[in-house]
This record gives structure tokens, C-alpha cells and sequence, in this order.
């Protein structure tokens, strides 16, 4: 999976755990997608930092992070802040309709 396949997950602390609240697919342009990567690339760990994933059952609106797709993830400490658009939180805590639109450093 490619970096301009894959975009971000995106999570939220909650307390000390770290939650994965979304997939970032879209508002990435060619400077974006550089700046975010060049955020990360410095952070990479081998283990997923999310208290809440894998998630065991597929997501027909694609939101949700299954363990085959998750090792196809390269992990990183969350030590960064992306700033997206999205139009609302659900019931159980995820994010909808995700859209990249800074990478802020913390």
C-alpha cells in the first residue's frame, strides 16, 4: 500500500490510552502529503500505538481498521497533531468523513 493510498489514521487521546477515531484519505495535495510525511517519518515504532484496534468485523463505509489491513501499516509514536475537517463524531467514538488539511508539531 502506497503512501498516497493509505493517508493517515487518525486517533485521539482518551485519558492515557491513544483511540483510533478514522482513516485520512482525502484532502492530501502534493505539498500536504510531503509535509506529513516528513512529520512522521522520524517517529516510526513497530507497535501500534491505538488501545482500540484491530477492529474484528469489516466496516461497509470502509472507517474501520481490520488486523489483515493492519499489517500493512507502517506505526508511528503519536507525537504529532493533524488538523481535519470532518462532519461529525458518531455514537461510537469514530470520526466521519475525514479531511487532511495541516500537520502541526506538538
Amino acid at each position: 500500500m502506497s503512501w498516497a493510498d493509505s493517508g493517515l489514521l487518525a486517533g485521539k487521546f482518551d485519558g492515557k490510552k491513544f483511540r483510533f477515531a478514522s482513516k485520512v484519505q482525502h484532502g492530501f495535495d502534493a505539498l500536504g502529503r510531503q509535509r506529513a510525511f516528513d512529520a512522521v517519518k522520524r517517529l516510526h515504532t513497530r507497535i501500534c500505538p491505538f488501545s482500540n484496534l484491530p477492529y474484528y468485523k469489516d466496516d461497509p463505509f470502509d472507517e474501520n481498521v481490520t488486523a489483515k489491513e493492519m499489517e500493512m501499516f507502517v506505526w508511528v509514536s503519536p507525537a504529532i497533531e493533524v488538523a481535519v475537517k470532518y462532519s461529525e463524531w458518531t455514537k461510537l467514538g469514530s470520526l466521519r468523513h475525514l479531511e487532511f488539511t495541516n500537520v502541526h508539531q506538538v
